[in-house]
């Protein structure tokens, strides 16, 4: 069953790649409905198949090399507007069957989950006033932000993810939340603002294990850049323009919730640690024609108060307490982009070790067939840590990854 299930994710890609190289489409979606007028509905289909390789987790001791085959993302959107003003997304993803995670190596595929990822109402008072209500992406950081699907390297940052994701009830707050989110951009498109006022961790019910007081605040975020070039005025960033934009952004946010976590592990502890995060982040492409060049990075420290020292459930692990950022550059000729990336995060507690370091860089390189409609992928990454927790075993692994995309 499982040589079967990695054979027909190997066919989709196949039939997918024909569908396009023969057809030519682009991700110009389905339209399925077009009055004519401003009101649309399209539906849109997008794909990325992994094939993964890590030198460990498998074998007796875990030391011999583990290979897998999964989706990354699988996911299905329907897009669309009422009128000039309102409007709407749904989007849901299919994924799963996967081994090779960000940090470890489980000896089970993981279970194949259908999400519903976006559920959200527009309204576009004028271009200096829009909103987004429902469970949509959070508006802290730039990286978040990138598409899924246009990202410089195979994916965005493993480790600059949001909080509250340690249950069952917080499912995905590591990108998206429930609220209200603001838009606007002002003085020629100069300067763009964010808002949100957000659920947050919401963790608090009784007969599960409790992540959150019951006064548990919610989740405040702003966010502004400055563009010195071409504007990025959309609610999504990308992690290259591929050339088709000179784009120098600087970017700031700032998040705070009340009483997020418990203040200590204790099972009597009522009391709540305040979270508090901001972010900087830049972003250049300068296209030329001899090529072209992006380089990024970004910055975000998150804080619970200490609660991640004391091990504290939604303060620990890689989207709790911790402090750290990025680096990526890449130069593109043609239809052929090769990067790298660096990144270094100090966590306040990861698998039970105080103050963990982690370091991560990567290389690779992307071939665009048709841009991000159809693009392939092949990443080289080191993950290094600063403490070992068994002096015995060295935790330092490589990662190889062979990524397929596409979109229609």
């Amino acid at each position: 069953m499982k040589h079967l299930n990695s054979i027909s994710r190997w066919l989709l890609c196949v039939v997918v790649i024909m569908a396009i190289g023969f057809t030519g489409r682009t991700a110009a979606a389905w339209q399925v409905y077009d009055s004519g007028d401003a009101a649309f509905l399209n539906i849109e289909y997008q794909v990325q198949l992994r094939e993964a390789w890590r030198d460990m987790g498998s074998g007796p001791n875990g030391d011999k090399p583990t290979t897998d085959t999964y989706l990354r993302r699988d996911r299905l959107s329907f897009l669309g507007m009422f009128n000039d003003t309102f409007g709407g997304a749904v989007q849901f993803e299919y994924n799963g069957g996967r081994k090779i995670n960000d940090l470890s190596v489980s000896p089970h595929d993981s279970d194949l989950e259908l999400t519903l990822l976006d559920a959200y109402g527009t309204a576009t008072v004028s271009n200096a006033l829009q909103f987004r209500v429902g469970k949509t992406k959070q508006v802290l950081t730039r990286e978040i932000q990138e598409g899924c699907f246009d990202p410089l390297s195979s994916d965005r940052s493993n480790f600059i993810l949001g909080p509250f994701t340690q249950d069952a009830i917080n499912r995905n707050k590591t990108t998206r939340d429930n609220g209200v989110a603001a838009l606007g951009n002002l003085f020629g498109d100069v300067f763009q603002y964010r808002l949100a006022v957000m659920e947050g961790n919401k963790n608090n019910y009784s007969g599960i294990a409790k992540t959150a007081p019951d006064n548990a605040g919610y989740r405040y975020t702003g966010r502004m850049h400055v563009s010195l070039l071409d504007p990025e005025t959309g609610w999504g960033y990308r992690g290259s323009y591929l050339g088709k934009k000179k784009v120098l952004t600087l970017g700031a946010g700032y998040e705070t919730e009340s009483n997020a976590v418990l203040r200590d592990s204790a099972p009597t502890t009522t009391e709540g640690s305040n979270y508090t995060a901001y972010t900087l982040d830049a972003f250049y492409e300068q296209p030329t024609d001899h090529g072209i060049y992006t380089l990024s990075g970004g910055y975000l420290k998150a804080d619970f108060d200490g609660a991640g020292t004391r091990g504290v459930v939604g303060a620990t692990e890689v989207n709790g307490e911790k402090n750290g950022g990025y680096w990526k550059a890449a130069y593109m000729l043609g239809k052929v982009q090769v990067f790298g990336r660096y990144e270094k995060w100090s966590f306040a507690n990861l698998n039970g070790v105080l103050g963990q370091v982690i370091t991560y860089t990567s290389e690779g390189v992307n071939y665009y067939i048709k841009g991000q409609d159809l693009r392939l992928t092949l990443e080289v990454s080191q993950t290094g840590f600063g403490t070992r927790p068994n002096p015995t075993v060295d935790p330092n692994f490589q990662t190889v990854i062979a990524q397929f995309q596409a979109r229609f």
